[in-house]
């Protein structure tokens, strides 16, 4: 996989989230959902969330948010659509990023910024993977997420919530 994307990321987190993808990816053989072992992603786990795409590629829906993925949004995204939500960086941009994983095959990263109802500005960085649960069809994504505060930069990952 692309050493490229991989030193694009900065949280330690992602990283160790897209290396155990790539290492599971080896060889052009996707991983699927349901080879994905929780107990070695578990430092991810609160920064990673598990997609489901439609048979058209045009919705994604979440079929796990960690808890602060769950803890930016102040609310459960399990079986929500990503293009229903708003605020916290999620857009119709970030669909788009979804729908050329899935076209491509490849996994993609990508940062930018956002402000909460409250006009405090965050910046968020993302890797998003494909997944195939037949070795062909992409069907769903596994994603690293980390938000940061632009106001306290020296915080890692922080426990705010959007207000919405």
């Amino acid at each position: 996989m692309s050493d490229l994307l991989r030193h694009k990321i900065k949280s330690e987190k992602l990283t160790k989230l897209y290396d155990y993808w790539a290492k599971k990816s080896q060889g052009g053989d996707l991983l699927s959902r349901g080879e994905i072992d929780p107990a070695s992603i578990y430092e991810s786990l609160p920064n990673t969330a598990i997609l489901d795409v439609s048979q058209d590629c045009r919705a994604f829906h979440f079929r796990y948010a960690g808890t602060d993925i769950d803890g930016r949004r102040g609310q459960f995204l399990t079986h929500k659509c990503v293009s229903d939500l708003d605020n916290c960086g999620l857009d119709q941009s970030s669909v788009e990023v979804l729908q050329d994983v899935v076209a491509s095959r490849e996994p993609r990263y990508f940062q930018g910024e956002y402000r909460d109802l409250d006009g405090s500005l965050h910046r968020y960085e993302r890797v998003a993977m494909p997944l195939s649960s037949d070795g062909k069809t992409i069907d769903g994504i596994l994603a690293g997420l980390r938000y940061t505060s632009v106001e306290f930069p020296e915080l890692e990952e922080i426990d705010l919530a959007c207000y919405g």
